[in-house]
């Protein structure tokens, strides 16, 4: 849905300043008086102040004594305090109001770039990116801003969501670039912490590792409590996928008593599941179900539907990972239908099907199993993640071996070590040397069992397990 100008209001046109009837200074001042509070309010995040606030000085009154650029800022303030406010519909009328004006064309793009957001964050991306192109084309004629940046942001958000990671890297660093030309460090943070989403989504490990701790250096160095939380975690994630579990634990830890004293309920259920994970790895098994346990209660009273799927898909691994495979397909299948409320196309759902074919696998349950985990590696492909695919690919060559396709689950073993090396990741890559050395163990008669591929399999997974203290 793009923007619809309705007829202009010539009285509300920088052609119409001429015709605007005398007003009272005093209405005047009292106008904006409320927009400079109503920015402050929006720049601090208060969008519920902002909105009343803002509304008083949109009354017809108000409005009478205002000019037409501050009527065009005053719209714009009010569609960004609704889009905060997840308000859509109220901020696309407002959006509906500022291009009936008469007004220039970076503040025609301002509106493309309000929109854009609003179509991000209603799961929109095509649109998202359709009308954030639309706005970068405008504002990238003239001197850098950070609507320009905005833009750059929304359409790097939008191609990261529909796979198109080189891209959004692009967009990205285009992002990070224009914020050290003006100067904006917590801006550059920002950048450098989207670029290590993107790399730590595209498997890409080393390379996330490396953007969190730059824009963890740069918000320590602002004393910005709450980003330093946010990338702390977003390290802990990264090192936990490089199988550095004591460093991701400190780093987890950290953010939790930031987030403590912040009172971020939602983000310390997001630590939580992190850490929750660490201990599952390193066979803590009441620490890592006390962490899931906690992150799936709040997420419930709280209606954190993606947490509570995220709590649900890794409850059910630690369930597998003991060997209590009923239980975890039960609760995988909780995990599955909390992910179809979010998208059947979204990263949980890819998942859940991987960790629900293993279960399956485990159960002899072959032919669902094999459904599952092909459509886990569909997703994987859509979404560009790597480690998924690796991981997608482990357990196919599993079911292939167990399904007496010896030829098709080597090939599967192949790829998955391909890609899973590619990643940097190491205990899904030793998962796949213990899968192909279980596998082959199991597919040949005993006048023809392969003892030295067998030992040179397991003895590889042994070794990295040792190196990861696993």
């Amino acid at each position: 849905m793009g923007l619809r100008p309705p007829d202009k209001d010539p009285e509300h046109s920088i052609s119409g300043e001429a015709g605007r009837r005398a007003v009272p200074s005093g209405a005047r001042s009292a106008a904006l008086s409320a927009l400079e509070m109503g920015r402050v309010y929006l720049g601090s995040d208060s969008y519920k102040d902002a909105v009343e606030t803002l509304s008083a000085a949109a009354q017809p009154a108000s409005l009478d004594s205002l000019q037409s650029n501050e009527i065009a800022e005053l719209y714009a303030c009010l569609a960004r305090s609704h889009v905060g406010l997840g308000e859509y519909g109220a901020a696309r009328g407002w959006l509906d109001k500022l291009v009936a004006l008469d007004v220039d064309q970076d503040r025609r793009a301002e509106a493309l770039v309000i929109l854009a957001k609003i179509e991000s964050r209603s799961g929109h991306f095509r649109e998202a990116l359709v009308a954030s192109r639309k706005a970068y084309a405008v504002l990238s004629a003239g001197p850098d801003s950070q609507l320009l940046v905005e833009a750059s942001k929304l359409m790097g958000t939008a191609h990261a969501e529909l796979g198109n990671v080189s891209a959004a890297r692009d967009c990205f660093l285009d992002c990070l670039v224009t914020n050290r030309r003006l100067g904006d460090l917590a801006g550059a943070a920002g950048a450098y912490n989207n670029l290590g989403i993107l790399s730590k989504r595209s498997g890409d490990l080393d390379a996330a590792v490396e953007y969190f701790e730059s824009a963890l250096e740069i918000d320590r160095r602002l004393g910005r409590s709450e980003a330093v939380a946010r990338r702390l975690t977003n390290l802990g994630v990264a090192l936990y996928r490089l199988s550095r579990w004591n460093e991701a634990e400190g780093h987890l830890q950290k953010a939790l008593e930031l987030y403590s004293g912040l009172g971020g309920a939602r983000e310390i259920v997001a630590v939580e599941l992190a850490l929750g994970n660490v201990h599952r790895v390193r066979r803590e098994w009441s620490k890592a179900r006390a962490c899931f346990e906690r992150a799936l209660e709040t997420s419930s009273r709280s209606g954190y539907r993606r947490s509570e799927a995220l709590a649900l898909e890794f409850m059910g691994d630690l369930l597998s990972d003991q060997g209590r495979h009923e239980e975890a397909l039960e609760t995988l299948g909780r995990a599955l239908a909390c992910g179809y409320q979010l998208s059947a196309s979204s990263d949980v759902v890819c998942e859940v099907l991987r960790r629900r074919a293993e279960a399956l696998l485990f159960l002899g349950r072959m032919d669902e199993a094999e459904s599952d985990c092909r459509r886990a590696l569909e997703l994987s492909g859509h979404l560009g993640d790597r480690l998924e695919e690796g991981a997608a690919l482990r357990i196919l060559a599993s079911i292939l071996y167990a399904k007496g396709d010896t030829e098709g689950a080597r090939t599967r073993v192949s790829q998955a070590e391909d890609v899973l090396r590619r990643t940097g990741e190491s205990f899904e890559l030793a998962r796949t040397s213990l899968a192909a050395g279980v596998g082959l163990s199991q597919s040949y008669p005993a006048s023809r069992f392969p003892l030295e591929r067998v030992e040179a399999r397991l003895f590889a997974a042994e070794e990295l397990f040792d190196r990861m203290g696993a």
